[in-house]
């Protein structure tokens, strides 16, 4: 194997562990509009990243990312204060080396300690949390509950 080949195929060890990873479920309300034109956005780490018309940019107060409409749809719900809440669960892995994320709005960069998730029983889609927003928004469920 290269070492052009390792980030590859440890992302793709890492997706496959995803399949009996954990359950989680995000804990905290954001802040969320749908997008009308097609938005560029940077993450923290710096990556490029866009939002299509129809997707949804959210803010939790640190940080904002931007949701593919389809997703968002099954996803998120409005709360009585007039914000939304993930109410569909994740499963996460804590990732034990650097890699380049592909996700649909762009590919993500992710460091060792940060968060692989998959939403549950929903698309093929990954994303990288960053461990410290894993730590704040997300609590781990019973694994019954996540079927």
């Amino acid at each position: 194997m290269t070492v052009d080949e390792l980030p590859a195929r440890t992302l793709a060890v890492a997706i496959t562990q995803l399949e009996t990873a954990p359950s989680f479920r995000r804990v905290n309300e954001v802040d969320a509009y749908q997008v009308v034109d097609r938005t560029r956005w940077t993450t923290s780490r710096g990556d490029a990243m866009v939002a299509l018309p129809g997707d949804w940019m959210l803010n939790d107060g640190d940080h904002r990312w931007s949701v593919a409409a389809a997703v968002f749809s099954v996803q998120y719900g409005a709360t009585d204060g007039g914000r939304w809440l993930k109410r569909g669960l994740i499963r996460a892995i804590e990732l034990g080396a650097a890699m380049t994320v592909p996700t649909l709005e762009g590919p993500a960069s992710a460091l060792p300690g940060d968060w692989l998730a998959r939403n549950v029983g929903g698309s093929d889609e990954i994303w990288p949390i960053s461990s410290t927003i894993f730590r704040r928004a997300f609590v781990r469920v019973d694994d019954n509950t996540a079927n």
